[in-house]
């Protein structure tokens, strides 16, 4: 003859229903945690849209005699560690970027023949006039450093991200 066995025979594991967690407590977590999640990302956001343009100390790169029309020459701006391109377009106009794509930093270099921003890594090409990408992988403009003219020596004054 068989034996009929109990439930708790099988599990033998009992919780005392103090230890349970209730929809409402549960609902509850749920709803605080997503409250705090919508508040960070909102903070990250915000932080992102408040520093648009860093100030840094002057710092000379050049005499607008250096820099031939339709070249490029290579500085070093705001420190050490972060390069930088200034470039003397067609039709007389300076301008200066970082020298980091904003794909996966390689250093990009400008080409007098195409008249572009190239990035040999992965094929990224930006636009000398303003940063912005042309083609390629990258995912924004290159960081613009402000420059100022003063008594015919080219300063860089600032980095617009």
């Amino acid at each position: 003859m068989s034996r009929i066995t109990r439930p708790e025979e099988h599990f033998p594991f009992h919780r005392p229903l103090d230890a349970l967690v209730t929809r409402r407590e549960y609902l509850r977590l749920l709803v605080l945690s997503s409250f705090g999640l919508l508040v960070g990302t909102i903070g990250v956001a915000l932080s992102g849209s408040l520093r648009r343009q860093v100030s840094h100390a002057p710092q000379r790169i050049a005499s607008i005699g250096d820099v031939a029309e339709n070249s490029a020459l290579n500085f070093r701006y705001p420190d050490a560690n972060s390069p930088a391109i200034l470039i003397h377009l067609p039709g007389g106009r300076l301008v200066a970027y970082s020298q980091r794509c904003t794909h996966l930093s390689c250093a990009v270099f400008f080409d007098p023949h195409s008249v572009r921003l190239v990035c040999p890594c992965h094929e990224g090409f930006f636009s000398p006039a303003d940063g912005h990408v042309l083609a390629g992988p990258p995912p924004r403009p290159l960081p613009e450093v402000e420059l100022r003219i003063v008594d015919g020596e080219i300063l860089a004054v600032g980095v617009q991200p």
